[in-house]
């Protein structure tokens, strides 16, 4: 180690791992005890040319009033400030004073008039401790400098320069300057940077300030100069940031600076899960200053337009290093003293709105404080969206027809998702089953494709037959085809559709149905198929509670069917009935094509059957024809229930339901060939008196006609045939 002397200037050359070697020599005076020791330097400088190390914990330079300018200079060497104890993970920075200097302020602005200077080749590293100095620090242009926890005081009000000159500057840790004026130039970052009661300005490139903490919000600690351009970001102060220019109308008074705050977004489910594929929206606030200086700036300068923010987080439910511009000041040319300053924040008060849309979750707004340095960690859960029915967005997106509501909201939350621009309700709100479209217009289309679509304030579906509720204060409307099973309403009022459905038809049946409460006949028509379904009104051909009738009838040739009636009531989801036909033993028995007969016919305003042919007749032939005859639509409408076949043999007119007679049309009497009975259950001959023809009817009627069992009489007869051959023969 060496320190010389020569003509007022100490030169240090070699390694020297502390001040001990200025003892003795002229100039020096030492202070203090073996803990604490200052070196006073009187009529003197230090020249640092080769490696010096300070340790503020136990050493300190001292310049008096009289000491020479450029009080510490490293012209080639390396200074190193050692002033961090670390203990573990934890490292603890000095704030003991390493260098004073008495000199008062000379030269505010030139390096010649420097205390401390870091010349072109020279190195400092400085790691805690404190400069207290009331003249220039300059760092020359190609010296290499490290902060890391550095504080540079003056006692005066009246601020000296600190030059950053070098683009070799790194910071490893906080820079706080107090009351001083720090001109930076040659290079493009400035991290965690602490101005007390000082201003900060570039006069060259485009630097970039991070973790910028301004400790007194009534100084204006940046100052733009001299065209430059520069992004601050992460301030302490946020949108509370002053942003001065160069006073007077000289070169050096243009510039601009955009200030900004970095994000990181975090989104989670319930249960701690990251989400993946969240979208997260933001815009920022007009607050009625915006400027556009793009002309002087370029592209990016223009704040007169929303900036909108897009963000989707990756498989780690993870968004990061994204910049929100809080704020923008500019002054554009160098004869303009008016400065233009937009706040981007809301109310002005530092803060955004942001907001989260993910398919499977509700959405969420969160308003969050911009306000401060360091990137701003932001942690949302999101819970689910209990109105989602299927999970799976793909399978959603693949729907070609939106026939339930869950379907419609569904299909309306994967739509808004793919366009989501920071809405804060969905497109639809579902309940059960009821849609809500809020003040949509939706048009419900038989032939839509895709399957959903919004134009404006409307909404259309693919829908043939949509079963359920919707409710909107705008138009409901349905197009080619297109119907509704369920309650709408809309500007027209409330219409509620509902459906009915008969199933368990024998092919070609007819199906006369039959509102009981209001005597209305709403169907009578021969089903093709096996089932028949439609819908109504509500007060229409039905109301919730009415009585509905369901009659069927099928014959087709000699083969017909037993009828069959029965009687549901209108809910309000509509009604339905399940039907079971059964095969007509004794008609199919008789083998009679009921549909070939033409002998008689039907007088439904006299409930009689006329006999229309002069002739003798069949009881089958009657009961046949009677059957084939409920199968035409007046037949099951008026003759319904009048005739049953008791057996084979007898056939009861049942008078509570119709009270039939026959009548004979002709002159000529007709008289009944079989031997078959038809009686009126009241016990009354069932025959007009005098018929209308004058024709006479003989018919059997009294008395109960007594089938054969045949298969009984065959048994029989095999006995009597075995008995009789037992009998001798005789000669």
């Amino acid at each position: 180690m060496s320190f010389a002397y020569s003509a007022g200037v100490i030169t240090q050359t070699g390694t020297d791992t502390d001040l001990s070697g200025l003892s003795g020599l002229t100039g020096v005076t030492v202070l203090g005890t073996s803990d604490y020791v200052i070196y006073h330097i009187d009529s003197a400088r230090i020249d640092v040319q080769g490696t010096l190390t300070i340790n503020p914990n136990i050493e300190c330079l001292h310049f008096n009033s009289n000491a020479l300018r450029n009080e510490l200079k490293v012209s080639s060497g390396t200074l190193n400030i050692d002033g961090g104890i670390t203990s573990g993970s934890v490292t603890i920075y000095s704030k003991n004073n390493w260098m004073i200097t008495d000199q008062l302020r000379q030269d505010a602005f030139n390096s010649s008039g420097a205390s401390l200077i870091v010349n072109s080749g020279g190195t400092l590293n400085w790691t805690g401790g404190v400069l207290q100095t009331n003249s220039v620090v300059a760092f020359d242009n190609n010296s290499t400098v490290t902060f890391n926890n550095a504080i540079i005081l003056q006692n005066e009000s009246n601020e000296t320069q600190v030059k950053i000159e070098t683009p070799n500057v790194a910071f490893n840790g906080p820079l706080s300057v107090l009351n001083k004026r720090v001109n930076c130039k040659n290079f493009s970052s400035l991290d965690q940077f602490t101005p007390q009661l000082s201003v900060v300005e570039f006069t060259n490139g485009t630097p970039v300030i991070t973790n910028f903490n301004d400790a007194d919000t009534n100084s204006s600690p940046y100052r733009i100069r001299s065209g430059v351009k520069t992004d601050i970001i992460n301030n302490e102060l946020g949108n509370a940031i002053t942003i001065a220019v160069f006073p007077g109308t000289s070169v050096n008074g243009s510039g601009v600076a955009r200030i900004y705050r970095r994000c990181d977004f975090s989104t989670k489910d319930s249960s701690d899960t990251a989400i993946s594929g969240v979208k997260i929206y933001a815009k920022n606030y007009d607050d009625t200053n915006r400027f556009d200086h793009s002309a002087t700036w370029g592209a990016g300068y223009d704040f007169t337009s929303d900036i909108e923010y897009n963000f989707t987080t990756d498989v780690s439910g993870l968004v990061s290093n994204e910049d929100i511009l809080v704020k923008a000041s500019s002054q554009p040319t160098t004869t303009d003293t008016s400065q233009e300053t937009s706040d981007f924040t809301k109310s002005q008060n530092g803060s955004f709105d942001f907001f989260y849309c993910v398919y499977d979750k509700t959405l969420k707004t969160t308003n969050v404080d911009l306000i401060g340095s360091g990137d701003l960690s932001i942690n949302e859960v999101l819970i689910d969206d209990l109105s989602v029915t299927e999970s799976t967005k793909a399978t959603v997106d693949a729907y070609t027809e939106l026939e339930t509501p869950e379907k419609f909201y569904d299909r309306a939350k994967a739509y808004l998702y793919d366009n989501y621009a920071g809405e804060t309700s969905t497109i639809v709100s579902r309940s059960g089953n009821t849609i809500n479209l809020g003040s949509y217009d939706l048009v419900i289309d038989a032939t839509a494709s895709p399957a959903f679509a919004l134009a404006g304030n409307t909404i259309t579906i693919h829908a043939d037959t949509f079963t359920g509720n919707l409710t909107t204060t705008g138009t409901i409307t349905l197009s080619n085809g297109a119907i509704v099973i369920g309650s709408y309403t809309d500007t027209s009022g409330t219409t509620t559709t509902l459906s009915y459905a008969i199933t368990g038809l024998v092919a070609n049946s007819r199906v006369q149905i039959y509102n009981v409460t209001t005597a209305t006949e709403v169907s009578n028509a021969v089903v093709a198929g096996t089932s028949v379904s439609g819908t109504y009104n509500e007060g229409g051909d039905y109301t919730v509670g009415d009585s509905v009738r369901i009659r069927v009838t099928n014959v087709q040739g000699v083969t017909a069917y037993s009828e069959y009636q029965a009687t549901v009531q209108a809910t309000s989801s509509g009604w339905s009935a399940l039907v079971s036909q059964e095969l007509c033993v004794i008609y199919n028995t008789l083998g009679i094509d009921g549909s070939a007969i033409t002998q008689f016919s039907a007088d439904y305003v006299n409930d009689e059957l006329d006999i229309d042919t002069a002739g003798n007749f069949t009881l089958a032939d009657l009961y046949a024809w009677w059957k084939y005859n409920l199968y035409t639509e007046q037949g099951i409408r008026e003759f319904y229930g009048g005739i049953t076949a008791v057996d084979e043999g007898n056939f009861r007119i049942n008078t509570a339901v119709l009270s039939i007679y026959l009548d004979n049309t002709t002159a000529n009497d007709s008289i009944q060939t079989d031997n078959r009975r038809l009686y009126r259950d009241d016990g009354v001959r069932p025959v007009n008196q005098p018929t209308s023809g004058g024709g006479g009817v003989d018919v059997e009627w009294r008395s109960p006609v007594s089938l054969a069992d045949t298969e009984a009489i065959t048994a029989d007869l095999a006995i009597i045939k075995t008995r009789t051959g037992l009998i001798p023969a005789t000669v």
